[in-house]
């Protein structure tokens, strides 16, 4: 699905891709070798995977024509691209999930000992999902390919896979789908420190994102509140950096117990973490 509703589908007999309303409704179709999956990014440009392991990028600001096109492996079964652009495209026969930017330069890949990767999904924080259909399990992997968890599907071949906006994980058998409970994504603990000093108005409290892939940046909104004193400021933080932010606050000279409270909002999944901390205003 693309980000207005439209379903894009592989025609893979008919070799072409055919464009859907949400309600079914024909709207377009382009004329293609075999595809076997099909993606689109952010901007609307569709991403094309053909049985002979070669990705076509269709440029919606050209009506999709067909644009750059580079081989992903040396089969082809599924392509899905993230958040922030990059392209994986599952290589069969070469029993590994390959990664690129968008024009087609290689980022890494995912093997872990795969088996039979089809199906390709990611999820909001741009891991990596892979269902392996002879060993009938997925695997999940960072974008750098780095494998976090698998998951038994026992008796269904996993040949699909897609993340739901809350980070369900749905797989699709030969007659059946299973659903995953949310997996979110959650940053590790940082080092906040126990004791904050207000100096001219103004509360710095180091804090380092960790523990989110993707996007780079994660807006977020950071407070102080205790007895007598309240804060709070917007800030864009890059994840696996520390940054200072600044909280302007109100509150009277001396020494008391408050909160730090950041929300992260991780593509539109907020993430609330809180810290009880000694404040000491000059």
């Amino acid at each position: 699905m693309d980000a207005q509703g439209g379903v894009w589908v592989a025609d893979y007999r008919n070799e072409r891709v055919q464009k859907f309303s949400s309600g079914g409704g024909f709207q377009m179709s382009i004329a293609t070798s075999q595809p076997r999956g099909v993606a689109v990014d952010a901007d609307g440009n569709l991403y094309v995977l053909g049985l002979d392991g070669r990705v076509t990028r269709y440029e919606k600001a050209s009506d999709y024509a067909a644009g750059q096109s580079w081989k992903a492996g040396g089969d082809g079964a599924d392509v899905e691209v993230s958040a922030d652009g990059h392209v994986y495209a599952a290589d069969p026969g070469g029993l590994r999930v390959n990664g690129f930017d968008s024009s087609g330069k290689p980022s890494g890949s995912m093997r872990g000992g795969l088996s039979s990767p089809i199906g390709v999904g990611v999820d909001l924080d741009c891991n990596v999902w892979v269902g392996q259909i002879a060993a009938r399990r997925v695997a999940k992997f960072t974008p750098k390919g780095k494998q976090l968890t698998t998951i038994s599907t026992t008796d269904v071949i996993p040949e699909d896979i897609a993340v739901g906006p809350k980070g369900d994980v749905y797989v699709l058998g030969q007659t059946e789908v299973l659903r995953f409970a949310e997996d979110k994504a959650k940053p590790a603990d940082a080092a906040v420190p126990g004791a904050i000093v207000v100096t001219k108005g103004v509360a710095k409290v180091k804090y380092t994102l960790s523990g989110v892939a993707c996007p780079e940046q994660v807006d977020a909104t950071a407070s102080l509140a205790g007895k007598g004193i309240v804060g709070k400021v917007n800030v864009k933080l890059a994840a696996g950096k520390a940054t200072v932010i600044s909280i302007p606050v109100k509150a009277a000279a001396g020494s008391t117990s408050a909160t730090f409270k950041i929300v992260l909002k991780t593509n539109g999944r907020p993430t609330t973490e809180t810290r009880n901390v000694k404040v000491s205003v000059r």
